[in-house]
């Protein structure tokens, strides 16, 4: 859903650089991908940890380097968030609605590169608020769109059934945020596990039954499976088990982090897959297009008011402002 990475001076060194005799990074064993002529993404080819951020400058022919904060073994008295940027790209504000203050300052809001125009709390762009919601679902997508794959809208006899406990009811007629509708429950997660498996201090996904085809291949609107060498199973996957019983897919293109499952009973809010087929499945909230709902997707998922294993985060200043930014919004009433 968002990406923080750190500006770093000159070129990787490896890990065994001394300050007089530096050494540059062998990058070899890194996947790379081309998000655009000017920017390049490393990850780690087996796990697909996002871990290092080149942009090229064509003029001067020189590349400035970054790296993804999640990558980092701590953070505290090293980096720390300083503003949001590129906003405008997530036409309702995105993470930067549930990270307003770090540390009693609130994080400028910059619509494009930091120094450009700002942004309003609780802006949304014009085009998101004349676009009519399609009432069949909406699609997600990694950024090359190898993988596709369509979230299909709940019935509201699943908000009704307190077994479907992923499936959220309007909680009240005003709900102007779901326009009546049943949500998918959705949370951000500060686990040490998605944090090294994504790059990312914070892992946002949106929990999706698979029974019900509530999930169908944004392609051919077919069911998916996620058996290996299934035939419905999407070509474009790359799976990976982040710890025992734990399953994260990946595009093994541009390495986008998709959706985890699990096959361990003993997680208790997540059922284990069947026959090697999840029955509940967590996709990452960042792959919808946010032309079709905003980053946020605040009209098809519901935000819970609570960090995920909040206390196994890196970044401690980071944690609380992310557990103060997803308590709801109070707004007072005024008698007649």
């Amino acid at each position: 859903m968002a990406v923080h990475t750190a500006v770093m001076q000159g070129a990787p060194l490896s890990a065994d650089s001394e300050p007089d005799s530096p050494s540059v990074a062998d990058l070899s064993k890194l996947k790379t991908y081309s998000a655009s002529d000017k920017i390049t993404r490393y990850f780690c080819s087996v796990c697909f940890t996002h871990i290092l951020h080149e942009n090229k400058d064509k003029a001067s022919e020189t590349s400035s380097w970054a790296v993804y904060t999640g990558a980092l073994e701590r953070v505290e008295g090293v980096v720390k968030v300083g503003h949001h940027a590129f906003v405008e790209d997530t036409r309702d504000g995105g993470l930067a609605n549930h990270y307003r203050v770090l540390e009693g300052k609130e994080l400028p809001r910059y619509a494009r590169e930091e120094g450009s125009d700002k942004l309003p709390q609780n802006w949304t762009s014009d085009t998101l608020l004349k676009k009519e919601v399609s009432p069949n679902g909406v699609v997600a997508y990694c950024h090359c769109k190898s993988v596709s794959i369509q979230l299909v809208t709940l019935r509201k006899e699943d908000g009704e059934d307190p077994s479907k406990w992923w499936a959220v009811p309007p909680k009240n007629p005003e709900d102007l945020a779901s326009a009546g509708r049943v949500r998918f429950m959705c949370g951000h997660c500060l686990c040490t596990s998605c944090r090294r498996s994504n790059g990312a201090l914070i892992s946002t996904y949106i929990l999706l039954p698979m029974a019900n085809v509530n999930v169908l291949d944004g392609g051919t609107s077919l069911p998916i499976s996620f058996k290996e060498n299934h035939p419905r199973r999407p070509k474009g996957l790359k799976r990976y088990e982040s710890s025992p019983l734990v399953f994260r897919e990946y595009c093994d293109t541009c390495g986008a982090n998709v959706l985890y499952w699990t096959t361990d009973p003993k997680r208790n809010h997540i059922p284990p897959a069947v026959d090697g087929e999840p029955i509940i499945i967590n996709i990452a909230v960042g792959l919808i297009d946010e032309e079709d709902g905003g980053a946020r997707a605040d009209e098809w998922v519901y935000f819970a008011d609570y960090v995920v294993r909040a206390e196994e985060g890196i970044d401690k200043a980071g944690m609380e402002a992310l557990k103060e930014g997803v308590k709801p919004v109070t707004v007072a009433s005024t008698e007649k």
